[in-house]
């Protein structure tokens, strides 16, 4: 099982860029968008086909054939989930009906008859299995959409108002009459950004208008609804809402219209009407329509997306434009459609510094991406072409680019430390620090020479850390933080504890380890939040295990839990250190506690109920009734369920290695297989399997250090009776 790493989120978008000078020539932007149609749409393959059709314009070469193969796959997936005869999983039926009703662009649902038997049969089944239960948004969503599919039905369009009248009755007669429609709107407007019909958009401004009307008396009757308004002006903004259910359809001009006849009473409706009626004028500029993307976009990023969308239709050659749909489309995780766009801009002004900032920036983000799915073929292709784009950009403004490479390559390098590819991994650390040295880069270079044993190569490159940090600390250019100085010196002083702990040095083991302890300590006190907090707290735990203080270690490792409950790395890197030296009484109540939280995934928690039950059967009692129901509740067809049947017993690990080839997956099957076989006393053929273990090179995962462990000292005893902590 993989340690958890998150890439660290840089702030990569930029707040705004003035308009450049246009080049004095630059083709039209209006061909669709080239793409290779796929023959198959599957799980693996479809994020990255959905990112491409989203960025499509409407008007595409096969696009309607694209949809057809994603919707395909998303109905299919929407009927295994919903299967009879199967495991139900409704979460995911509803995910894939929505994601199947956002194939279709909104202008096409406002402004097309829109025909799909398949669809409506998944709608259909909706409005059949939320009924009963009084689900009320994701039965007017199904209705929402069969509405559309049978246009002359009218008992679709009755049933959709019943419903939206009794939520309306129930809720003035539970909350007053001040809160009528509150909840229909919102209800409403939930449906409407995934189902935007003429029908929901009627439905819509047919709510406002009276939800409106019974704000403005109740203000005028009551002093406190007053102050209530002036406190919250949005609550009247009726202008607003109605031109955005247009906007989000690319009619501004029918938004235009509405509010001409309507009686604005808010400066913000007024700012908005001056706003439209510049974007639509014939002599407008694309200036104008991004100032009214602008105002949508704090409180609507979907709808200020469409406004910039429309903006690269209206004026292709602008380069404006396609920056801000490229810095939204960052902002909405569109990667796809955020690069394509910024690249239009590049090419439209070449010589602009922030618009060739703001592409490199996004192939960054698209490039951390395609290392979080472990693509690192891919990565590694991606990164070579930003490096030449990184050399083309210094050439031509005569300074580096930032960000730096550095983090590029550091997050690379920790894609193949995760897939056990350590010289590569090794190689692309210190290309990192031949940018800009980074603490991140020495630690986690010390961190493999650590695993290895090579205690004088580690704490050379903690030295090096250290030097980052005292450096960054002295410079007016590149000053932390105090809180960020201290974070590192904590980092720094723990790694170089747990190091000397391998050697004869043990007196120098303690001090770093109080050392770190005083820095983290020191830390808290400066307030962070309770992440952090977690994290400070299972390095104290460890730092103060090394010191043999094991009650206090394990109380730390309780208040990490207490600090955020909702941190789901916090579990698997207490229960896998618990696990390592045999604690078994606390290992089951931190896998008690993790298998409440909706929080930790389902891989998280088969992965913890194999440490449990490993530490039971070594222990020789009772397995724990807890694990072996979930994983005989949850078992999958991913590696971990396979990997349950040994564990479990169902099967034997012998005839699942016959047929496992990937080498991460045979590292976790050698050590569970070495756990059993301590279990019946055969330490000789477990120290075989804990070899082979370490010889994966996969660092990352917990098996390989609890393997590393095994080596150096030996299986720990099994603890059956928890630490006196008094």
């Amino acid at each position: 099982m993989k340690i958890l790493f998150a890439l660290g989120a840089l702030c990569l978008l930029l707040g705004g860029c003035p308009r450049p000078p246009k080049p004095a020539q630059s083709p039209k932007f209006n061909a669709p968008a080239a793409f290779k149609l796929p023959e198959k749409i599957a799980e693996a393959s479809y994020k990255g086909n959905r990112e491409i059709y989203d960025a499509l314009p409407v008007n595409a070469i096969d696009r309607d054939a694209y949809r057809k193969q994603l919707l395909k796959y998303l109905l299919l997936r929407a009927e295994k989930a919903s299967a009879p005869n199967g495991k139900q999983d409704e979460k995911q039926m509803v995910k894939a009906f929505a994601e199947a009703l956002t194939l279709y662009d909104p202008s096409e649902i406002h402004g097309t008859t829109i025909t799909e038997e398949d669809l409506d049969a998944l709608a259909a089944k909706m409005v059949r299995t939320f009924s009963a239960r009084g689900d009320e948004m994701r039965v007017l969503l199904a209705l929402a959409a069969r509405i559309s599919l049978h246009p002359k039905d009218d008992s679709l369009k009755q049933k959709f108002d019943q419903i939206l009248k009794w939520v309306d009755r129930s809720q003035r007669l539970t909350h007053g009459a001040g809160f009528a429609g509150m909840k229909t709107i919102q209800i409403l407007e939930s449906v409407a950004q995934l189902w935007p019909s003429p029908f929901v958009n009627a439905s819509l401004s047919k709510f406002y208008a009276s939800r409106t009307k019974a704000l403005a008396q109740l203000t005028r009757r009551d002093p406190r609804m007053r102050a209530l308004r002036g406190a919250f002006p949005s609550l009247l903004q009726l202008g607003y809402r109605v031109a955005r259910l247009y906007i989000r359809v690319d009619r501004p001009y029918e938004a235009l219209s509405r509010l001409r006849k309507m009686k604005l009473g808010s400066a913000q409706d007024q700012t908005l009407l001056g706003l439209l009626e510049s974007s639509v004028s014939p002599s407008a500029t694309v200036e104008d329509q991004i100032r009214l993307a602008e105002h949508f976009e704090r409180r609507d990023l979907d709808v200020a997306l469409r406004i910039c969308r429309a903006a690269t239709r209206r004026f292709p050659d602008d380069a404006p434009g396609h920056a801000c749909v490229g810095r939204l489309a960052g902002r909405k995780q569109l990667l796809y459609m955020a690069v394509r766009a910024e690249e239009e801009a590049v090419r439209l002004n070449p010589n602009s510094l922030p618009y060739t900032t703001a592409l490199a920036r996004q192939y960054l983000r698209r490039l951390f991406e395609t290392i979080g799915r472990d693509h690192l073929v891919d990565a590694q292709a991606q990164l070579g072409k930003i490096e030449v784009y990184y050399a083309k950009a210094k050439k031509r403004f005569r300074k580096a680019l930032e960000p730096s490479l550095g983090r590029a390559h550091f997050a690379i390098g920790h894609g193949y430390y995760n897939a056990g590819m350590i010289k590569k991994a090794i190689a692309a650390f210190r290309k990192s620090l031949s940018g800009v040295p980074s603490q991140d880069a020495y630690l986690q270079l010390a961190k493999i020479h650590f695993k290895r044993g090579q205690m004088k190569e580690a704490l050379a490159e903690i030295d090096g850390a250290e030097r980052v940090q005292i450096a960054q600390r002295q410079s007016p250019k590149r000053r932390k933080s105090a809180r960020e100085a201290i974070y590192w010196k904590g980092r720094i002083w723990s790694l170089r504890g747990h190091v000397l702990g391998l050697g004869s040095d043990k007196a120098a083991a303690v001090q770093a380890h109080r050392k770190a302890i005083l820095a983290w300590q020191e830390l808290t006190r400066t307030g962070v939040d309770p992440s952090t907090q977690a994290e400070i707290h299972i390095r104290v735990g460890r730092s103060l295990y090394a010191l043999g203080l094991r009650a206090e270690a394990l109380n730390h490792f309780d208040r990490a839990i207490d600090a955020k409950p909702s941190r789901k790395e916090t579990y698997a890197e207490i229960i896998a250190m618990l696990t390592t030296y045999g604690h078994l009484p606390e290992a089951l109540d931190a896998f008690h506690r993790a298998l409440g939280r909706q929080e930790v995934s389902e891989y998280l928690k088969s992965y913890c109920s194999f440490w449990v039950l490993g530490l039971a059967r070594r222990a020789g009692v009772k397995a724990d009734p807890l694990a072996l129901a979930y994983l005989k509740r949850h078992g999958s067809k991913r590696w971990y369920g396979q990997l349950s049947g040994p564990v479990l017993g169902s099967r034997t690990f012998e005839s699942l290695a016959k047929v496992t080839t990937d080498p991460g997956h045979l590292a976790e099957l050698y050590y569970y297989w070495s756990d059993a076989l301590v279990a019946k006393g055969n330490k000789a053929e477990a120290q075989k399997l804990w070899q082979r273990v370490v010889d994966s090179q996969r660092m990352a995962f917990f098996e390989y250090d609890m393997a590393s462990h095994n080596l150096r000292h030996g299986p720990s005893k099994v603890q059956r009776e928890p630490v006196d902590r008094r």
